[in-house]
């Protein structure tokens, strides 16, 4: 869930690009090796398509969640200010057609020329703008998204600039949060592994979102100290739409889709 808040998307959403995909690669896919799920560096691209597709749309107001045929239909098709979702699912839906043309040309052979210092230096940006998107939820405090070149230095300035409104309480319980998984992932793992004979590593994850839960619901963590929770998950599945609804939408990513489908594919 955490890779939502690197697309800009709802929690729940990331569950479900952690379950289908896999569901279908496990009817369809051939290999036993091939690792299916959510990457960081595509969540952070596809936050950036938002941001791009949200700062066009700067002068107008937001019409957020609302569905394509419920919206004012007076206003023409270029008019239409789709939520954040609506943009990441169709960015999904170009990269898609994008990685079957790419498989149709069986281009998987250019990945063989990339060169490990482009793949290192390539890993290591990704981690500093995992690591730097996360200073304004770890501070608790509301800066502007950035997008475009030197996004991440903006972003950092921005919390800099307004350090004075740290939320004492978010930062207090993300300190905590990371030394466990530190703690864990440096030195307890293999203590339990050795003393439990245990194989697989500790799940500690979710026994930290099980007790950050517990936390918030106990001391009311949302009312008394502001702290941003997940809030409310709807039941089911959202109703499938037709793709030739969002056409407008289309003609504003599908150039910026073009990386996001180069690095999914490598």
């Amino acid at each position: 869930m955490g890779y939502s808040l690197l697309a800009q998307v709802k929690p729940v959403f990331c569950l479900y690009s952690s379950f289908f995909p896999i569901l279908i690669y496990s009817l369809m896919g051939t290999s036993r090796h091939c690792s299916v799920g959510t990457f960081a560096a595509l969540a952070i691209m596809t936050g950036a398509i938002i941001n791009q597709v949200r700062e066009s749309e700067s002068t107008h107001p937001m019409q957020s969640g609302v569905p394509v045929h419920l919206r004012n239909t007076t206003t023409t098709p270029h008019e239409h200010h789709y939520s954040n979702a609506e943009i990441a699912i169709v960015c999904s839906f170009i990269v898609g057609c994008y990685q079957l043309i790419f498989g149709f040309l069986r281009l998987g052979f250019v990945s063989v020329y990339m060169s490990e210092q482009f793949l290192n230096g390539f890993t290591c940006a990704v981690a500093y703008h995992v690591v730097g998107s996360q200073f304004q939820h770890m501070f608790g405090i509301d800066t502007k998204s950035r997008s475009g070149v030197f996004s991440l230095s903006r972003e950092c300035i921005d919390v800099i600039a307004n350090i004075s409104h740290t939320n004492i309480v978010a930062l207090m319980l993300s300190v905590v949060c990371t030394l466990i998984l530190l703690a864990f992932k440096c030195y307890l793992n293999d203590v339990i592994k050795d003393k439990f004979k245990i194989k697989v590593p500790f799940p500690i994850e979710i026994f930290v979102v099980i007790g950050s839960v517990i936390a918030s619901n106990l001391l009311d963590l949302e009312h008394k100290h502001k702290i941003k929770v997940v809030g409310h998950i709807e039941r089911g599945l959202p109703s499938p739409v037709a793709p030739w609804d969002y056409w407008p939408l289309v003609q504003k990513v599908w150039v910026s889709c073009v990386g996001v489908s180069v690095v999914s594919y490598a």
